[in-house]
């Protein structure tokens, strides 16, 4: 087991010796920057200023887990004053990022391999694993039955409700992808999409009707149908076969209303340039829940809602994961499964 200490002091930073009573507290959980610690009067920092060799310069990062709950400090601190260079705190920050991801793989390593232990006498028992950081650090907790890959990829997304948007229109996404693990996420959907199973289809679903049930209640349209189906260049593609499940747990009618745009390569916003343009094969009146697995750019989004509002005024956009297009704050949008803000 790698010390944590001799983990974070390996990136070339000093990490001050402090006692229990050199706890900061909530006073730690924003990033902080004090060019000379004998300038500061706020009580909380007199451990830091007193003792035989007093810091004065002393620039932090708070490392979080994915819960919001801190979980140590990145830290770098000097026994004389001194100005910073610009991108101190974003270096800390972006180390942060890196410490909290390496923690959250080692600790739920440890945790896989006790629960191996445990069952060792038990040959006989299944055991899910997840993939992924601390036990309180972990996604929800998903239905047995599912993929190495796709335990991988639902426990390593960020749960995140965000309201994107691109140009004219916006769209809610509940997922982002974890920046350090983002191209093993990417890989892992893939294969995922390859072959989409029931279980992972189902547990999708659920996902996004919880969070639409939150933000607009339990019956948000009148029909459902979803981004036409391109690069998987099948039929069921995985955004098809979320939104006829969602459509068949929420009562609602399914409705294919795009032609499929079957495109080879992959799903890139620049491959997406050449790719041509949508078709409506079925135009529709009624209020209407568009469903997409991913919205990259938001550009797929943007051309499906413009189509779509040329015959009905009601159009309620979803990705399940959010891209680069621009995070516009939904404000208190509770997550019913863990009673906590999103």
């Amino acid at each position: 087991m790698v010390d944590r200490s001799f983990l974070i002091g390996r990136h070339g930073l000093m990490v001050p010796e402090m006692s229990a009573d050199h706890n900061l507290g909530a006073f730690a959980d924003a990033p902080l920057l004090f060019e000379d610690l004998q300038r500061e009067t706020e009580p909380r920092l007199a451990p830091l200023q007193s003792g035989d060799r007093p810091l004065r310069f002393f620039a932090s990062a708070p490392i979080f887990n994915e819960r919001f709950r801190r979980i140590g400090l990145v830290s770098v601190a000097d026994h004389h004053p001194r100005s910073p260079d610009k991108y101190l705190i974003s270096t800390l920050l972006g180390i942060s990022d890196i410490v909290g991801e390496v923690l959250y793989k080692m600790d739920k390593e440890n945790n896989i391999d006790a629960e191996k232990q445990n069952c060792s006498s038990a040959p006989n028992k299944h055991t899910s694993y997840s993939i992924g950081g601390f036990a309180e650090n972990s996604a929800p907790p998903v239905p047995d039955g599912h993929s190495t890959v796709e335990l991988f990829l639902l426990d390593t997304l960020v749960e995140r409700k965000s309201i994107l948007s691109r140009n004219a229109i916006s769209y809610l996404s509940l997922r982002a992808w974890r920046k350090p693990m983002k191209k093993h996420q990417i890989a892992a959907l893939r294969q995922i999409k390859a072959a989409p199973t029931p279980d992972f289809v189902d547990t999708i679903s659920q996902e996004i009707i919880d969070g639409l049930d939150r933000l607009v209640g339990e019956r948000p349209a009148r029909i459902v149908t979803h981004i036409p189906c391109g690069h998987s260049r099948k039929d069921d593609c995985l955004s098809r076969l979320l939104a006829k499940q969602i459509a068949a747990r929420l009562n609602l009618p399914f409705v294919p209303v795009f032609k499929p745009i079957f495109s080879s390569g992959t799903s890139h916003p620049k491959a997406n340039l050449r790719r041509p343009a949508m078709e409506m094969e079925t135009p529709i009146v009624d209020p209407v829940l568009l469903i997409d697995d991913v919205a990259s750019s938001g550009r797929h989004m943007e051309e499906a809602i413009g189509l779509l509002r040329q015959s009905t005024d009601v159009v309620l956009p979803v990705a399940w994961i959010g891209g680069n297009a621009s995070a516009r704050p939904p404000g208190e949008m509770p997550d019913h499964r863990h009673g906590r803000p999103a």
